[in-house]
């Protein structure tokens, strides 16, 4: 039986980022991680962050028989990537959900709403056409954006055979999984991206879009 976090575990790290006044009043887990466990945290004045946190019960893939030290589709790996992953993002232009606070196995990060893009072009099209411009527009930076080598950025040594190697040998445990892995999750989190909230009430335009990391998580699941 897994044992998930609960609103009372959570009392001394609110205190410790928000201070000794604050304390939380709700704890609801949110889909999407696989890696990690995702929540939506409320405290006692309606603020909201995210929470991710990294840890055996949370960890639902399953132990890979061998490891391939060149294998960029094996272990996802945790706070560290997520860390890195997001620091390059944020480099890159790319709107994600702030940081408030990390630690080596956990994080917590702004909340950016549940108003999904995809839910927005089907509700109201004519709003989703400006927050729609952004999202594309952060694709071409990432994919403008590049690094000396293929791999995940936590690497920091080359790997040690050419990417079509890695491919056309077949040698890495998650070979057989991996074309269904790389496309799966990036068309997955393709309409995941959502609206923040501070930017989405009434009549008001929707100004800004950020990639949702409650929801999904495109790079470190």
């Amino acid at each position: 039986m897994r044992a998930f976090l609960g609103v009372d575990d959570l009392g001394g790290l609110v205190r410790e980022v928000f201070g000794s006044d604050r304390r939380p009043v709700a704890l609801d887990r949110l889909t999407g991680g696989t890696k990690k466990g995702v929540y939506r945290l409320r405290l006692d004045d309606a603020t909201k962050v995210i929470l991710y946190y990294w840890a055996d019960e949370e960890n639902y893939w399953p132990e890979a028989e061998a490891r391939v030290p060149d294998d960029p589709f094996g272990d996802p790996g945790g706070a560290e990537r997520f860390l890195v992953n997001h620091q390059a993002l944020a480099g890159a232009g790319v709107h994600v959900p702030e940081m408030v606070v990390w630690k080596p196995n956990l994080a917590l990060v702004e909340d950016a709403g549940g108003v999904t893009l995809e839910r927005l072009m089907e509700a109201d099209p004519a709003s989703a056409a400006e927050p729609l411009a952004a999202l594309g527009a952060a694709m071409r930076r990432m994919h403008t954006t590049s690094v000396p080598h293929y791999g995940p950025l936590t690497w920091t040594t080359p790997p040690i055979r050419p990417a079509e190697d890695v491919i056309l040998a077949g040698r890495s445990p998650t070979w057989a999984r991996w074309p269904l892995r790389t496309l799966a999750s990036p068309l997955r989190d393709i309409g995941s991206p959502t609206i923040c909230s501070r930017c989405v009430g009434g009549s008001l335009p929707v100004r800004r879009t950020r990639w949702s990391m409650a929801s999904s998580d495109p790079i470190t699941y």
